[in-house]
């Protein structure tokens, strides 16, 4: 598995992936600078979809010649996301990115059952991979920004999404942690009971989803130990499967401003990858976030 992103860039280098990537709501700096990091280092071709006069004063101010990027001029929002959604279901460009706009507007067009890339049969769901230095390794983590209170269908649908994600990361062996309160189920505690209820599901081989389990015991052994749990996963964890969207958010922000971990996000469940940061997150953010796109797409 992949221990950092570092490694990701390395290994897209090393195979020459290239990926088209639309972004919608261009005229917005920290996307751009983004896009241009991640066209110099040989990983995207970039559209820019939006207010063209603003997105050539953001390339100029970036020392970019406008004129060597496809620009698309398009001031209203909803209709940026609907063009580059048309986009997609052309094969123009190969997965989608929101930029300065609503996030509600940007999955609207996402899930526009005339010309959106939701996939029907599917449920949307968001993902974070962020880089867990203590351990050496990465962690995949979701839902932390589409799902409010997911039933327990919903979870093995996000869970599915999120040893996807995992795999694309390079875990051989995938091992999941569902995460509630308490380690062991509660009846007046649904998320330790849909633990259990996912941990009794048969999800192949090579894959081994465990729960409850508190997160210190997820992410540490000696903290699991000292709780006599005893469990493959138990400090081990690949994959961290949040109780709710409340739990999730915060999980996602502590992880960028308690810890100043590297992290990414996107959303899964559509025709492709889709690339969908918060507004307020970082260059960092939206690169890494674009390269691991790249690697769900391949």
């Amino acid at each position: 598995m992949f221990r950092n992103f570092r490694e990701v860039e390395e290994y897209l280098s090393e195979n020459r992936i290239v990926r088209k990537v639309v972004l919608a709501g261009a005229h917005d700096d920290i996307s751009l600078k983004a896009l241009i990091r991640a066209r110099k280092n040989g990983y995207v071709e970039p559209v820019f979809i939006g207010d063209e006069e603003k997105v050539r004063d953001i390339l100029v101010s970036l020392d970019e010649n406008p004129d060597e990027y496809e620009i698309i001029n398009e001031k209203k929002e909803g209709k940026c996301a609907r063009l580059a959604m048309d986009m997609i279901n052309e094969k123009k460009a190969d997965f989608p990115m929101k930029g300065l706009m609503q996030t509600a507007t940007f999955l609207m067009a996402v899930q526009n059952p005339f010309g959106g890339i939701a996939d029907a049969e599917a449920k949307l769901n968001e993902f974070t991979v962020f880089e867990y230095p203590e351990a050496d390794r990465m962690i995949v983590t979701g839902d932390c920004a589409v799902n409010i209170f997911p039933d327990l269908k919903d979870k093995e649908n996000i869970t599915r999404n999120l040893i996807r994600v995992a795999r694309a990361f390079g875990s051989d062996e995938v091992k999941v942690a569902c995460l509630s309160v308490v380690e062991k189920p509660d009846p007046e505690i649904q998320s330790s009971v849909h633990a259990r209820a996912l941990s009794e599901m048969d999800w192949g081989e090579k894959v081994m989803v465990e729960g409850p389990f508190a997160l210190d015991n997820a992410l540490d052994e000696d903290a699991a130990r000292h709780k006599g749990i005893d469990s493959p996963v138990a400090g081990k964890a690949d994959v961290l499967l949040v109780p709710d969207i409340h739990a999730g958010n915060i999980l996602h922000k502590a992880v960028h401003f308690f810890g100043h971990y590297r992290f990414s996000s996107g959303l899964l469940g559509a025709k492709c990858p889709i690339i969908m940061n918060s507004r307020t997150d970082d260059e960092d953010a939206k690169y890494y976030s674009v390269l691991s796109a790249i690697l769900l797409s391949l």
